[in-house]
């Protein structure tokens, strides 16, 4: 009985190390940031045992974040400002837009966030002095020592556009910033503005009373599935702050991070809640603001954007209040 004993314990001892939980490499104890949050910052609390890693499989389980001072170290090593265009240096034609009254309009942020691999895509000089470039190899870079990437389906590159985006959110948080302007570096914005009211827009963009939450210049309703619920139930879900090219409906499974505006009394929710991707549950946590029609579209679903905004509006919208 006692060499049974012997050999069990044995035996114990030479599984117990491969039972033990393996972190990845440099993974730090963030136990310890938990007491140096400022007050501003306690929402990340919440998210605190999620910041490792997102162990689901289709990666909606989880807020994807790091820590507060991981995000916040790697949006200064990310972001860079608009590089200066030297006076002798031809124009490229590589703009993100040049409709002046857009440039008018997109002039109320405070300031622009440009998510890009490439990065030569450039922005008139009216904006350039408010806009930081994010480059997303930087950012996997300075978070990959701290991220299990999820892996499989395409999930690996979703959850780094992701966090990208969520450094754009944490510098605006720092630099208290009261509204920003995010756009990815594929958008296309459309050529004709000639009948977009921008006045509504920008006016509920100003009114803080109203406590709009996002503001969607593109957006897509995959394989028209809110359209047709609201076609099926005969009702125009997006029926709020209607006017002639915007209106408002609640929490719903559009798509598209390409463009958007955020004001600063949503960044916390954010940066904290919201499962897996940004054009998921980040975004759609919000009560949605959609310009009607979109200003922009990502380059390669054009086609398919563009026929889901039709039915949208048309089985969605609700009628113009003023």
């Amino acid at each position: 009985m006692q060499s049974l004993v012997f050999i069990l314990l044995v035996a114990f001892s030479r599984l117990a190390p491969a039972m033990v939980l393996r972190l990845p490499p440099k993974s730090p104890d963030y136990s310890q940031d938990l007491t140096n949050i400022p007050d501003n910052e306690n929402s990340f609390t919440t998210v605190s045992a999620q910041w490792r890693v997102d162990s689901s499989a289709d990666g909606t389980g989880a807020v994807w974040t790091a820590s507060p001072e991981v995000m916040r170290r790697c949006a200064k090593s990310a972001l860079t400002g608009m590089p200066e265009k030297n006076a002798d240096q031809p124009d490229t034609g590589n703009f993100l837009f040049t409709d002046e009254r857009l440039m008018d309009f997109l002039d109320i942020a405070d300031h622009v966030y440009v998510i890009c691999l490439s990065c030569t895509r450039e922005v008139p000089t009216k904006l350039r002095e408010k806009v930081s470039i994010l480059n997303g190899r930087r950012s996997d870079e300075c978070l990959s020592p701290y991220i299990n990437w999820t892996k499989g389906k395409g999930y690996n590159h979703v959850h780094k556009v992701t966090l990208a985006h969520k450094l754009a959110i944490t510098d605006a948080k720092a630099k208290n910033f009261n509204l920003s302007l995010v756009l990815e570096e594929d958008v296309l914005f459309k050529e004709d503005m000639e009948h977009i009211d921008f006045e509504p827009i920008a006016a509920l963009v100003r009114d803080a009373s109203r406590g709009w939450e996002i503001l969607r210049l593109a957006w897509y309703d995959h394989l028209k599935k809110i359209a047709r619920g609201c076609r099926a139930a005969n009702v125009r879900n997006c029926s709020k702050w209607v006017s002639q090219n915007m209106c408002t409906i609640p929490s719903c499974d559009l798509h598209s991070s390409a463009a958007y505006m955020i004001p600063a009394r949503a960044y916390d929710r954010f940066l904290t809640q919201g499962r897996g991707a940004i054009d998921g549950h980040v975004l759609n946590q919000f009560e949605q603001t959609v310009l009607t029609p979109p200003l922009c579209n990502q380059n390669h679903l054009i086609a398919p954007e563009l026929k889901s905004e039709t039915s949208f509006i048309k089985h969605c919208k609700g009628k113009t209040e003023f």
